[in-house]
This record gives C-alpha cells, structure tokens and sequence, in this order.
C-alpha cells in the first residue's frame, strides 16, 4: 500500500491532536492543529507595516501639493534675505575691521553668521528644486520594492497559519502516530503515517526460468485464506531487474539460496478486503 509521511511545515506546540493509530481519515480531514497566536500576531505586525509603506508609495508617486512648493519658495527667499543682510553686516565688519575700530573676534562672528546664512539658502534652494521636481524614481522604486517585500512577508505568514491545520492528503488509515498533544514540532517533524489502502499491492517472486515470461501490466489471479471462494484481480506493476537470494522467510534452506526476481502486483482494494501484511497466493498465467 502507499505510505505517506505526514509533516509539519510550521514550527510550534501541537494544541490538539486525537487520533490513534488503525483512525481512519478522509483526504483533506484534519490531523491535528499548530498553535497560531505567534503568526497571527506577526501577521497583524506585517498588515500594519505594509500599510505604512503603502501610504509612504502614494505619496512619493503623487508628490507634493502645490501649497507645500510655495511654502518651499517662501522658505527661500525669506533665508535669502537673511543671507544678504548678513553680507551686509560682513562687509561692514571687515570695512571696521581694517581701520581698527572692531575686534577681530566681532569680524569672526559676522562672517561665521554669513556663512551659516549661505548654508541655509542652499539647503532651502534644494529642497525646493526637490518640491518642484517632485521625487526621485530611485526613491520611488526602493518604496516599491519595500512594499513587495513586506507584502511577500505577509503571504508567508498567511501560508504558515493555513498549514498549522494539518490535515491528510490522502484517504486512509493511520499507521504510526509519531507525535503527541502538547509537543514541540519542528519544521519538517513527523507527526504520522498514513497509508493508502484504496490500491496497495502484493510482492511475489519469481525463479529466472519464468522471468522472461512476465511483462508489465499483465494479469494475475489473487487468492486469500480470508476468502477462499473468491479469486481476486491484479496486475503486474514492477519487475525487477536484478536478482536476489529467496527472502529468509521461504521454510527451506535449498529455496532460501536460489536466485529470484521480485515482482509487486497492484490489486484494487476499494472494498478493503486486503490488509498490510496479509499473505496471499497469486497466479501468473503462463505465455508460452
């Protein structure tokens, strides 16, 4: 039959898990949940952030307001004037101060208020010129990027809430549980086993005189000591390409050394007569 590992793709405490092994699930039934507070909690913290970059994005593309420009190109000329009264209090400072009638630390305070003037123009005048111009696309892209990246973040956390509900791929019966409530699972822990009994099949052998008599996809006739009156139905899925010694299990010791070829034969089990480990007898008709 086929087997499936159940695990966890999320780290976290295992909050409910009741099932025991021989439960029997349908696909997409629940096994058992992941505590989610931590991601739901992350979740709000990315939603909350994302808006943020999100509003910081809109107003970069719009730019600014035709009142914030002005208020810009005020700005400027209010510190150009400061700037230019300021130069002329330098030029009357180093007129007084090459005739002597100031200190050369009153010239030393009109200039350092010059040039702190000019300074201020300059920085004004470019932010202006930034207002006018609106922003940057270098500026704009990187909130772009940012806004992906926080939004990607939040899908992450999205996928890792809706995985913390476990559930079974497949219809079948759990055959090892391999967790407990209250647990610590890690990213890729097992929780269980499950195993498909819908198709499994059974594994014959075969001697090398009847190896070349048998092909894929070929019947075989199945019967069980469950059923004696009833020949069921398979097919042959898999032969093997090398030999190997009789499995130890065959009761002779002269059987155990031949050389054999393993076959398996898929059988339908919608009717779940046959059970894992169950022994059966199977007829190949002969070709020749």
């Amino acid at each position: 039959a086929r087997e499936v590992d159940i695990r966890s793709e999320v780290s976290g405490k295992i909050v409910k898990l009741d099932f025991e092994e021989g439960d029997v699930f349908k696909n997409g039934e629940t096994l058992c949940l992941i505590d989610k507070e931590k991601p739901e909690l992350q979740l709000k913290e990315a939603e909350a952030a994302a808006g943020g970059m999100a509003a910081k994005l809109a107003l970069l593309q719009r730019g600014l307001r035709t009142e914030e420009v002005d208020k810009a190109r005020i700005f400027v000329n209010e510190l150009k004037e400061k700037r230019d009264l300021a130069k002329i209090e330098y030029d009357r400072a180093k007129d007084l101060l090459s005739r002597g009638v100031i200190s050369k630390s009153a010239y030393d305070t009109a200039e350092t208020a010059l040039r702190v003037a000019q300074e201020q123009m300059r920085s004004a005048g470019r932010e202006y010129e930034i207002a006018k111009e609106g922003y940057r696309k270098e500026e704009i892209k990187e909130a772009e990027e940012a806004l992906k990246g926080a939004e990607a973040k939040i899908q992450q956390i999205q996928r890792d809430i809706k995985n913390s509900n476990i559930i079974s791929p497949v219809a079948g019966v759990v055959t090892k549980k391999l967790a407990e409530q209250g647990e610590y699972i890690p990213v890729g822990g097992l929780i269980a086993t499950v195993t498909d009994l819908d198709f499994v099949w059974l594994k014959i052998f075969i001697s090398e005189e009847e190896y070349g008599k048998v092909k894929l996809g070929e019947k075989v006739k199945i019967k069980v000591d469950s059923y004696p009156d009833r020949v069921f139905q398979g097919k042959i899925i898999f032969i093997s390409s090398e030999a190997e010694f009789t499995p130890k299990n065959i009761q002779t010791k002269e059987d155990r050394v031949k050389l054999v070829y393993a076959i398996k034969v898929g059988i339908n089990n919608k009717e779940k007569i046959f059970k894992l480990g169950m022994p059966a007898d199977a007829v190949i008709e002969d070709k020749k």
